[in-house]
């Protein structure tokens, strides 16, 4: 029995291993030198329209969180964190956001089996990207096999969070 057990626990726990790095630490590391700020938005009826329209899907939420990033004498840089259902756990996204395109892509959470998680030369596809009809698998974006849904869901919130961006610059 326990011989089971120890098998069992040791074969589950690597398919069941996840990518845990607190956002929070990635925009820290990233930024140590920059001063950061914080910023939970609370999207209008009339932003969130916008966004949906543009999107032609529904967000699940009005709320968005941003960290606004000044380093010294440089534009202003956004990093957005995104988390979402995959399959049926969740996965959370940091973007970096730098002259209105994806200048960085990093899962901070992913609660999936590992052999879902997108390898990193398929999310670096994503970087440069600053409109959503250049984020769709197949004409840009080359499909992702045995991590479908994975592939999905970072396409699907790499659109929300460019819409969202660009909507929120117009304040």
């Amino acid at each position: 029995m326990l011989v089971w057990a120890l098998t069992f626990s040791l074969f589950f726990s690597s398919a069941l291993a996840s990518v845990h790095v607190p956002f929070e630490e990635l925009i820290q590391s990233r930024f140590d030198q920059c001063q950061r700020t914080k910023e939970n938005l609370f999207l209008t009826a009339e932003q969130k329209k916008e966004i949906e329209t543009a999107l032609d899907s529904k967000l699940h939420s009005s709320l968005a969180l941003r960290y606004r990033v000044d380093c010294r004498g440089k534009a202003p840089k956004f990093v957005y964190v995104d988390s979402h259902i995959v399959r049926t756990l969740n996965e959370t996204v940091v973007f970096e956001i730098d002259d209105n395109k994806i200048e960085r892509v990093e899962i901070s959470q992913f609660m999936e089996p590992t052999e879902y998680l997108p390898p990193m030369a398929w999310i670096k596809q994503i970087i440069g990207k600053s409109h959503i009809r250049e984020l769709e698998m197949k004409k840009n974006i080359d499909a992702l096999t045995g991590a479908t849904l994975s592939a999905r869901a970072i396409l699907d919130s790499s659109r929300r969070i460019l819409v969202m961006h660009s909507v929120l610059q117009k304040i």
